[in-house]
């Protein structure tokens, strides 16, 4: 009937395979290179049944991909992602459709007179840690950032505060919490999550591994928060201005926030992001993989 159908996720190859929908249009979009994510993280994981289920689901994802045919068409968030995908999918069609943010302007500005008011002048530094507490790489992350890097930004900067914002938190991060004095923030509805974020001088990303950090930075940005990260959640595709920092060295990290925490609130330092944050909106996004699959699509959407 000339429909478009989008699924998420490999695994949901298989379900397309059940449905009748074989008349439409049919793309799947991927998140992760899956074997590489399921591989790290059975590496990274204590438990033997957790590894053998991530064992078990690289395998499957790349059955998945080796039974594909032309009728579907795989949407990836990056190049490097669609470079491996098409390596073993390599009779399907891919595409590419990178992570944007939401860009609105009035709301950027309300963020930037925010951001003076509550930060500028400040000398102790608000960090803020942005994820779904209950996600297996973030707690590692946030493990880590409490081994490797707190213990020396606590005794450089005795104010400092650490914000942890996101949804579900266990045991484990309550527990970090606690101990180590940070800020629990669970479970915000988007305008209060968004307050949050926008009163944190910078936002951390103390990863080991380093899936899906472009949309944690991209989530950051749009409130007009800078990064500090190790260096495999750097991002390929776009630069970010100088307030923002990829290092595994904490005496980077100190002489970073020494050095910026002044200067975060600043108007240049807000319009340096705005500028960045327009080039990835969602409708600039958008307009490529509509570009892309123009001969699939055209007709078929009202952009």
């Amino acid at each position: 009937n000339g429909d478009l159908v989008f699924v998420s996720f490999i695994a949901s190859h298989s379900v397309l395979q059940c449905m009748d929908v074989f008349s439409c249009e049919r793309f799947i979009l991927t998140h992760n290179f899956d074997p590489d994510y399921f591989d790290l993280m059975a590496n990274s994981t204590r438990n033997p049944v957790a590894r053998l289920v991530f064992r078990m689901s690289a395998d499957y994802s790349l059955r998945q991909l080796k039974e594909m045919d032309g009728n579907v068409q795989l949407v990836h968030i990056n190049e490097h992602d669609l470079a491996k995908y098409a390596g073993i999918a390599n009779n399907v069609r891919h595409h590419l459709f990178e992570a944007g943010v939401l860009y609105d302007e009035r709301r950027l500005n309300n963020f930037a007179q925010a951001r003076k008011k509550d930060l500028a002048g400040m000398n102790a530094p608000v960090l803020g840690f942005v994820g779904s507490l209950w996600a297996t790489q973030n707690v590692a992350g946030l493990m880590h950032f409490a081994e490797a890097y707190w213990p020396v930004i606590r005794a450089t900067f005795p104010d400092v505060q650490l914000r942890v914002i996101g949804s579900s938190p266990g045991l484990v991060v309550k527990d970090l919490c606690q101990r180590n004095g940070w800020q629990l923030f669970p479970d915000l509805i988007q305008e209060d999550f968004d307050e949050a974020v926008a009163g944190c001088h910078f936002s951390i990303l103390p990863f080991e591994l380093s899936a899906g950090t472009k949309i944690k930075i991209l989530s950051s940005l749009q409130c007009l928060v800078p990064v500090i990260g190790t260096r495999c959640s750097q991002p390929t595709g776009f630069h970010l201005p100088p307030t923002s920092l990829f290092s595994d060295d904490v005496a980077d990290w100190v002489h970073h926030i020494s050095a910026y925490i002044s200067q975060v609130t600043q108007e240049e330092s807000a319009g340096g992001l705005k500028a960045m944050l327009q080039a990835q909106s969602w409708q600039n996004k958008a307009t490529s993989l509509v570009k892309t699959i123009h001969p699939s699509i055209q007709g078929k959407l009202n952009t």
